[in-house]
C-alpha cells in the first residue's frame, strides 16, 4: 500500500471516529430532550389525574372542575378525569358540598346524562357507597347540595373523549361543626412529582456521562490500535495531523462532558420550572393566609390592602399579569387568585429564586427575594405547620 494510501486510509478512519463522536453527543441531546419532553407529559398528566385531598372545615371552601375554570372555558376534552377526596377535620360532622355552578356535556343539550358525568361516595374511594350521581342535568338544577354521612366524601369527574363544557364549581364546608375547632390543617395531598424529576434527571445524566465516557474511550483505543497496527509511521510522512487532531479532541473531552453535564442539569432545573407550585403548597399557602377563607375580604396590611384567601396585594396581582376585571375581584375570588399565584411562581421562581414548595412560599411572603430574606424563615415554619415539607 503507497504512503498516499495510507494517509488517506487514515485520514478516512480519523473521520470515522469523528462520526461516532458527533453521533454520541447527538444521543446525549437526546437524552436531554427526552427528560424535557417527560417533564412536559408528567406535569400535563399530574394535572389531569392527580388525586388532591381537601380538608373540610367550618368554613366555606371551594375546588372546580378543572385548573382554568372561569365559567367559560371548557374542561379538556380525551378521557379527563379528575377526583378528590374531602376530609373533614372533625370525623363525627357531616359534609355538605353544593353545586354552585356545573354545566357539563348532556344528550342534546336537553339534559339527558351521556357520559361525562359527577359521582359522589359516601366513604374514602369509590368502593364506597354511590350517594349521587349527576351531570347537572334534569332534576339537578343547581344550586343543589350533597351530603356525607360522617366525615369523608369522595368525589370523581369522568369525561369522554368527544364534546367538552364549562365544568363546575362546588363547594364544600364541615357542617355544623363549631369553629372554636378549626385550626390550620395538615394538608395530605401528595401531588408533586418533584422528587421523581429529579430522579429521572440524575438517571438520565449517570446514564450520559457513561455513554460519554465509554464512547469516548473506545474510540480512542480504536485510534491508537490503528497506529500500531499500520506498517508506516504516519506523523513521518506527512500524516502527523491525523493523530495530532485525533489528540486535540480527546483533550477537548473533559470540556465536552462539562458540557454534556451542564445542559442535563438545566434540563432538569426547566424540568422542575414546568412542574410549578404544587396545589399542595398552595392549599398550604391558602391555609396559612386566611384559612382558605374566600369571604375573608381586604384589610390593611403595612399600608396597602392584603385581599383575599391567598392575602395578595396589588403589586403582587400587577407582577402575576393582572388577571380577572380588576385587583379586588380577582383576590377575592379563589380561583382567580390561585391562577395569579401560580403566574407570580412561574415568573419568579426557577432560575430567580428556586423551585421547591419552601421557595415559592417564601416569594409569596417577602417577593421575587423571598426565598433568600431571612425574615420569610418564620412564614416557612408557619407553612411546615400546615402540612408542607420542602418538597410538597
Amino acid at each position: 500500500m503507497s504512503i498516499y494510501s495510507k494517509c488517506k486510509e487514515g485520514s478516512l478512519y480519523a473521520r470515522k471516529l469523528n462520526m461516532g463522536h458527533i453521533s454520541t453527543q447527538k444521543m446525549s441531546y437526546l437524552a436531554a430532550i427526552f427528560l424535557t419532553v417527560f417533564t412536559v407529559i408528567m406535569q400535563k398528566k399530574d394535572n389531569v389525574n392527580a388525586a388532591i385531598h381537601l380538608t373540610a372545615t367550618p368554613y366555606l371552601q371551594t375546588f372546580v372542575s378543572h385548573d382554568t375554570y372561569d365559567g367559560a372555558i371548557h374542561y379538556p376534552e380525551g378521557n379527563y378525569s379528575r377526583d378528590w377526596l374531602v376530609t373533614g377535620q372533625i370525623l363525627n360532622y357531616k359534609i355538605t358540598i353544593e353545586f354552585i355552578e356545573c354545566v357539563l356535556e348532556t344528550g342534546n343539550n336537553k339534559g339527558v346524562c351521556i357520559t361525562d358525568k359527577v359521582f359522589v361516595y359516601d366513604g374514602t374511594n369509590a368502593s364506597a357507597t354511590l350517594i349521587k350521581e349527576t351531570c347537572c342535568g334534569i332534576g339537578d338544577t343547581v344550586p343543589f347540595t350533597v351530603q356525607s354521612t360522617y366525615g369523608y366524601m369522595y368525589v370523581i369527574f369522568q369525561t369522554d373523549n368527544t364534546v367538552s363544557m364549562e365544568g363546575f364549581r362546588i363547594s364544600y364546608i364541615l357542617e355544623g361543626a363549631p369553629t372554636t375547632t378549626a385550626q390550620v390543617t395538615t394538608n395530605t395531598n401528595h401531588d408533586s412529582k418533584l422528587p421523581m424529576y429529579i430522579a429521572v434527571g440524575c438517571a438520565v445524566l449517570v446514564a450520559s456521562i457513561v455513554l460519554f465516557i465509554s464512547a469516548s474511550v473506545s474510540r480512542n483505543q480504536q485510534f491508537q490500535r490503528y497506529i500500531k497496527e499500520t506498517t508506516i509511521d504516519l506523523s513521518a510522512v506527512g500524516c502527523n495531523k491525523i493523530v495530532v487532531a485525533n489528540k486535540v479532541r480527546f483533550r477537548m473531552l473533559p470540556i465536552q462532558l462539562s458540557l454534556q453535564i451542564v445542559v442535563v442539569i438545566l434540563t432538569i432545573n426547566a424540568g422542575m420550572i414546568f412542574a410549578g407550585i404544587s396545589n399542595s403548597c398552595l392549599s398550604c399557602i391558602c391555609e396559612v393566609e386566611s384559612n382558605c377563607d374566600s369571604t375573608i375580604g381586604c384589610h390593611d396590611d403595612g399600608g396597602s390592602d392584603s385581599c383575599g384567601p391567598f392575602q395578595i396585594k396589588r403589586v403582587y396581582w400587577i407582577d402575576c399579569g393582572e388577571p380577572g376585571h380588576n385587583f379586588t375581584t380577582c383576590a377575592k375570588d379563589y380561583n382567580c387568585a390561585k391562577g395569579c399565584v401560580q403566574n407570580y411562581m412561574e415568573r419568579y421562581g426557577g432560575w430567580r429564586c428556586g423551585t421547591t414548595c419552601e421557595d415559592y412560599a417564601r416569594m409569596h411572603n417577602g417577593g421575587p427575594r423571598g426565598c433568600r430574606k431571612r425574615a420569610t424563615n418564620r412564614y416557612w415554619n408557619k407553612i411546615r405547620a400546615a402540612g408542607c415539607s420542602r418538597y410538597s
